[in-house]
């Protein structure tokens, strides 16, 4: 391997290998090589042998090509199947790539008796310059062959003598890989398996950078285009074509993870298609998101002017490609900007007022559900017909007007794709639900019950008075940080973790995320580095740069915990998280609703996630009258209710539930739909 294909792949633009035994194991040991081969341009073709039993073979002998291609697909879905179980995320990603981008052509060589196997093994490499290197010995691609006694007889082009016997293997490898060998039938990779692997290039990073590779260019037929890559789902279809259909409005209700993105970016190439040109603008919550759609925008043919770094800078940016757009010397343009600047009325709307043919304008609201606040509602520009609204929760919290102004803009909800549906048909990964009901200590009851009987008081008094409104805010975030605070919620998630530690191992023990109370993140980020784990902080005042450091370390397992707040809510990708801790108590439910999203992301291997939440429940030694009990238990209920019904686990942990609610007259909780929780309990939740 050190002496001979790493220095080979590593100088080589053409590899061609024929082998009787090729593993994935071989392409990890060599991985060194077979990057600096797809950085030179290279591409690999390999031919090689499945493993058939008895049976298999037995089967084949039937001569069906559909039976023979069923055979192929099981064993090499059952190869793909073990990486994505074991712990070969690399070499599954590498292997991925690879095939998707067209670097690596596997085929697959069966005898025509369909007793035997394809045994021949030799190789050629080929560098820019045209040399040759070829071989032929006993040695197969894979770890084991390493610590096996193995010959080679080795053949270079520009040596005297030599060149012959490396045309021969060229001439042998070329009729192969043809199907011109009368003894094999030559199978190419079916293609169920290669939607698999592709599947897993969209939530991976490629392990190369694309602009080094020969990879397979983008069809130059559209400027804008979806990639090759992508192969849009059913649903994805359904919604473009709904959005069509409704005059090019629309809200794509969907839940987190099932690729809002991707859907909105191929709508718009429908409308390139259409019009052969697109001014398009997307408006994001956060400006992280603005990097994150940049790359995607992208991958689609947009080259986004971004609303980062020096204002100046981007405003005269945009400035100039209005210009261009307007006197047809462009028919793309694309910005990608904050909800904030977009709203601002003295940069922003003034210019893109200046857009001539407003009909070619595509608006896309990202996190929608933001534009309906009332400091944002000037960014719904009247003069933008075609509009495209994202949101896993189109309804604000306690916001029926706003909720009202974004339904309005973005008209019907052109596909509904909740969470359910999602995790049923495999777009999103199951989950396990794991409740922790803890009491609130005596003192904070009587100081959260004291604070209830005020902010009743302040309440009466806003109906007469709306300037005391701000009053009644003040008292209710004071209340909530009483039962996100608790000391008995710290103790009991640190005995949770260090159970959980115990139980898989420390080094085991990664790819988990702390959802903590605002002002609790420090007293969390040192109690779960004394348990001896690697942990990071992701809160408001992260920089980008360092952001995307600790969300690369978290994928790869370096950092094993990351603590965060508000700010890992919507929009970041974060898919390797199996595991969530979440101490923020709170009856909003886009906040915990998009937290959920975040961790049912699909990621390579991960099969299962596992939700751990904090319910505070009302002290058992304490007497009191049950209304102020039974308030507090409907408001930490709202959350526990929403997590119930999705999961997998869901009879399991009813009968706990339902004797602590039986004892406060409150089990219809648990018969509640998604859509009936928050209007059942909205009235109690305000109070």
């Amino acid at each position: 391997m050190n002496e001979l294909f790493i220095p080979l792949l590593s100088q080589s633009k053409i590899y061609q290998r024929g082998v009787g035994y090729f593993t994935s194991g071989w392409l990890k040991m060599n991985m060194k090589g077979i990057l600096k081969l797809v950085e030179k341009k290279g591409k690999a073709q390999i031919i090689t042998s499945p493993y058939l039993n008895e049976r298999d073979l037995k089967a084949l002998q039937t001569g069906e090509a559909a039976r023979k291609d069923e055979i192929l697909y099981q064993k090499l879905k059952d190869e793909i199947e073990y990486l994505d179980e074991s712990s070969e995320v690399e070499t599954l990603t590498l292997l991925s790539w690879l095939v998707a981008d067209g670097l690596l052509d596997l085929k697959f060589a069966i005898p025509k008796n369909n007793m035997g196997d394809f045994h021949d093994k030799f190789a050629i490499f080929e560098d820019e310059s045209g040399d040759k290197v070829a071989f032929h010995g006993s040695y197969n691609d894979s770890i084991r062959a390493n610590y096996n006694g193995e010959s080679f007889s080795v053949y270079c082009s520009w040596i005297k003598g030599q060149a012959p016997y490396v045309e021969v293997h060229e001439r042998r490898f070329r009729k192969l890989y043809q199907g011109q060998n009368d003894f094999f039938n030559i199978y190419k990779l079916p293609d169920m398996v290669k939607s698999r692997l592709i599947e897993v290039t969209k939530y991976t990073e490629r392990p190369y950078e694309i602009h080094k590779t020969a990879a397979k260019p983008i069809e130059e037929a559209s400027k804008i285009r979806i990639p090759s890559f992508i192969d849009l789902h059913d649903y994805q279809k359904e919604a473009i074509q709904k959005w069509l259909e409704n005059d090019k409005k629309g809200l794509y209700a969907m839940a987190t993870g099932t690729g809002k993105t991707i859907t909105s970016l191929s709508a718009s190439v429908e409308v390139y298609k259409e019009r052969k040109k697109i001014f398009l603008i997307i408006s994001v919550p956060f400006k992280h998101l603005v990097e994150q759609w940049k790359d995607e925008a992208k991958l689609f043919g947009y080259q986004p002017i971004v609303s980062l770094g020096s204002s100046q800078k981007w405003f005269r940016e945009m400035k100039a490609l209005v210009d261009d757009f307007n006197l047809e010397l462009e028919d793309v343009g694309c910005f990608i900007i904050t909800h904030q600047s977009n709203a601002d009325e003295e940069k922003f709307l003034k210019l893109i007022s200046k857009v001539k043919e407003k009909s070619n304008i595509l608006y896309i609201g990202d996190e929608a559900h933001y534009l309906g606040a009332q400091y944002l509602r000037k960014s719904l520009h009247p003069e933008i017909n075609m509009r495209i609204g994202l949101t896993a929760t189109p309804e604000r919290w306690r916001d029926a007007s706003g909720t009202k102004v974004v339904r309005e803009y973005f008209s019907t909800e052109v596909i509904n794709f909740g969470l359910e549906k999602a995790i049923k048909e495999g777009f999103l990964t199951p989950y396990d639900f794991y409740p922790q009901f803890v009491e609130l200590g005596q003192d904070e009851y009587k100081e959260y019950k004291k604070l209830t009987v005020e902010i009743g008081k302040w309440i009466k008094a806003a109906k007469k008075d709306p300037s005391k409104q701000e009053r009644v805010e003040r008292l209710s975030n004071r209340r909530a940080n009483i039962l996100n605070k608790s000391d008995n919620k710290i103790n009991a998630f640190l005995a949770l973790m260090k159970k959980h530690i115990q139980e898989i191992g420390i080094e085991n023990f990664k790819h988990t995320i702390v959802y903590c109370p605002e002002g609790k993140h420090r007293e969390i980020l040192r109690l779960v580095a004394n348990l001896g784990l690697r942990v990071q902080e992701i809160i408001g005042e992260t920089s980008s740069s360092n952001r995307k450091d600790v969300l690369k370390a978290f994928d790869k397992g370096e950092i094993q915990v990351i603590v965060a707040m508000k700010c890992l809510d919507e929009g970041v990708n974060v898919p390797a998280t199996k595991r969530a801790y979440f101490l923020a108590s709170t009856s909003n439910p886009r906040q915990f609703v998009q937290r959920r999203g975040r961790i049912l992301r699909k990621s390579v291997g991960k099969k299962k996630a596992y939700i751990y939440d904090f319910v505070m429940i009302p002290p058992k030694s304490y007497e009191d009258n049950e209304n102020t009990q039974k308030r507090m238990l409907k408001k930490e209920f709202a959350r526990y209710i929403e997590f119930y019904l999705c999961a997998e686990n869901q009879l399991d942990i009813h009968e706990e539930a339902y004797s602590l609610l039986e004892r406060f007259d409150l089990t219809y909780l648990l018969s509640l739909k998604p859509e009936e929780i928050h209007a059942t309990l909205g009235g109690d939740l305000d109070e």
